[in-house]
């Protein structure tokens, strides 16, 4: 608003401060017009409001730079508004009471977890003092702390808090000083509820006795189906043991799994899931003997304890009865499911003598059975031992191509949806044996974690990727960002930052186009040394990825505490992200953090026009995926790229 201070009926200092009574008008940037130049009335104007002053005449060029400059200001003042909402709206959903206080104990951030413990929206607490707050007798009671964390030391310390509705609430707080260039500004308050835990531990005082059987019963006992979980299944196994070798008879332990299971979580939810395990629960306890037990280790395992097996044939019957029974047609809410199941055999003591030997030995047959067709049983038979054979069988074959160089690198595109370029490429490790046949990924990457390969292997992969990204700059292709895989045992490896640094100098390759990926568990391994080794790769120029977020260790922390640069959104939420309301939520819950925290997103595993649409609608512009090409190898990608170049043309 240009306002001149000489009006007919009233001075445009009264306008002004009519205008900023108004809630509406608050923010409305006034500049003051006058043709007398006071330096008393330029003081006055700012008292009342106004941002600045032009004088009579005016100077058009002049009043329009003013003008603009409290436009742009204005502009950049509404993004960080909108940027705060972000950041307050991602907060507010975290179930713990998260603030910040600073050295003179007032308040600059809270969550709406305050109100219902302290009766303050969070808009109320900003600028209060913490004494204001939380009440004079629990600031007393709380003074060694908060000089604690005022010294620059971490607090942790449990609290009784009445709320303003009389509700007696207990919280775990903990205090994080937050200590810049050796001065404490203040604290990061964080809140979490344990009133539940305090009432369970003040009942277990009271009824000692009552609770403890409850406790005892919760730790054997599946939550679930209510049958014997794996603690109770062990210790009935060893049971059985001793009455076997007192009373020289045999039994037999059953493990039955359900055929392909995970497709019926995916297609029809955990929900239905669960409703269909204890529906089987219920069948295989109705058709076993009072002696005998079945339990539920986990997952959609069942374990079945026979006992007084003392013939191979009566194992063959229950066997039969209990595959018959739970394989017949389930129907839960209106819908019919029919499921195959396969299960694995052994007998004590014929196949082992030990609990331990005895489940092993049962999976392994399992397994087999699985192997062979599923939907069948399997006795173990020394041949199975044969499993185990193969798993040093395929370490042998693993070293043996390390040794014969067998091991190649294919690479998937990184798609901008908006422009439509292709703006990186990720590397992916491929093991193509001498006789051409592919090995899966998933069976050799974690047994060459598991022997100690995962650090050469991940050396050579590291060196392809460079030397092809260099190999396309060269080739006249435009600077794409090369994303390698970064495994935790190769992180913490001491030569790593020198051997990054080699692979470059080596290769050519500008550190800007190199992105290393790193799942969230890398970070927690060694908190102090990974922000040194991340801040040395920083330095080279290199970005740094978060790999699979959301499947880990999630937390805001480590992204404000380690200088990341890339999210990249787990293909196990985009899969399911128009169909699983979960999923969706979780994908706009990264997308918006990413986008307040300034950090860039890769959306993995995009197969479908449905997904990349909703994707870019949430704001992720980058993705990888079938959509838009499958990992090929070298040659493979540089048509494509060389197609997607000429069609973007």
């Amino acid at each position: 608003m240009l306002l001149d201070l000489e009006l007919p009926d009233v001075h445009g200092f009264e306008v002004c401060r009519r205008l900023r009574a108004e809630a509406r008008n608050a923010h409305c940037a006034v500049i003051f017009v006058t043709a007398h130049a006071d330096h008393d009335n330029e003081l006055a104007a700012l008292d009342v409001g106004g941002v600045d002053f032009i004088h009579k005449p005016i100077n058009m060029p002049v009043a329009r730079a003013r003008v603009e400059t409290q436009l742009r200001l204005r502009r950049q003042l509404d993004a960080l508004h909108r940027s705060q909402a972000d950041i307050q709206a991602i907060i507010d959903h975290v179930p713990a009471l998260i603030g910040y206080w600073d050295a003179e104990l007032r308040n600059r951030f809270a969550n709406s977890a305050y109100t219902p413990w302290f009766g303050l929206p969070p808009s109320q607490i900003r600028g209060k003092h913490l004494r204001e707050v939380i009440g004079d007798v629990r600031f007393i009671a709380d003074s060694p702390h908060i000089q604690g964390a005022l010294r620059g030391e971490s607090q942790l310390f449990e609290r009784e808090v009445l709320t303003p509705s009389g509700e007696v609430r207990f919280g775990q707080v903990s205090l994080v000083p937050d200590v810049r260039e050796g001065r404490v500004h203040g604290f990061f308050a964080l809140m979490t509820d344990i009133t539940a835990r305090r009432q369970a531990e003040q009942a277990l005082h009271d009824n000692a006795r009552l609770m403890a059987s409850r406790i005892v019963q919760l730790a054997e006992r599946d939550a679930l189906t209510d049958l014997p979980n794996r603690t109770l299944i062990n210790v009935r196994l060893g049971n059985a043991i001793l009455r076997a070798q007192q009373d020289g008879y045999r039994f037999a332990v059953l493990v039955l799994d359900v055929d392909r299971f995970q497709y019926v979580n995916d297609s029809q939810g955990h929900a239905t899931g669960d409703l269909l395990l204890q529906a089987m629960a219920e069948r295989l306890s109705l058709n076993l003997r009072a002696a005998d037990m079945v339990g539920r280790p986990g997952g959609d395992e069942f374990v079945i304890l026979l006992e007084h097996a003392d013939s191979d044939e009566m194992v063959v019957q229950v066997a039969d009865k209990l595959l018959a029974a739970v394989s017949a047609p389930y129907e839960i809410d209106g819908k019919r499911f029919d499921l195959t199941f396969s299960m694995g055999i052994c007998l004590y003591p014929d196949d082992g003598q030990d609990h331990e030997t005895l489940m092993s030995r049962a999976d392994a047959a399992l397994h087999r059975a699985k192997a062979a067709g599923r939907n069948r049983y399997q006795f173990y038979v020394a041949e199975i031992g044969d499993l185990i054979l193969a798993r040093h069988a395929l370490e042998r074959h693993l070293r043996d191509a390390m040794d014969q160089q067998l091991f190649t690198v294919h690479y998937q595109p990184q798609i901008d949806a908006g422009s439509r370029r292709i703006v990186g490429v990720e590397a992916l490790v491929r093991w193509v044996r001498a006789d051409g046949q592919l090995v899966p990924p998933a069976q050799f990457v974690p047994l060459a974690e598991e022997c100690g390969l995962i650090v050469p292997l991940g050396k050579f992969v590291l060196r392809e990727a460079c030397r092809q990204a260099r190999a396309w700059n060269d080739a006249g292709l435009p600077p794409m960002r090369m994303a390698v895989n970064i495994a935790a045992s190769q992180f913490v490896d001491k030569g790593f930052v020198e051997m990054v640094t080699t692979t470059l100098a080596q290769t050519g390759l500008p550190a800007s186009q190199l992105e290393l990926e790193i799942t969230e568990g890398t970070l927690l391994i060694d908190a102090q040394r990974t922000r040194a080794v991340l801040d040395d790769l920083k330095r080279l120029g290199i970005s740094i990825a978060i790999d699979d977020f959301g499947t880990g260790y999630s937390s805001l922390s480590y992204l404000k505490r380690f200088p990341i640069d890339v999210l990249k959104i787990d293909q196990s939420f985009v899969r399911d992200v128009l169909t699983d309301p979960s999923d969706a939520a979780i994908v706009s819950a990264i997308i918006k953090m990413a986008q307040s925290l300034r950090l860039d997103l890769v959306a993995e595993g995009v197969e479908r026009e449905a997904q990349f649409h909703y994707l870019r609608a949430e704001g992720c512009e980058v993705m990888q995926g079938y959509y838009f090409s499958r990992p090929g190898d070298a040659r493979t990608i540089t048509d494509f790229i060389r197609d997607w170049l000429l069609q973007a043309a």
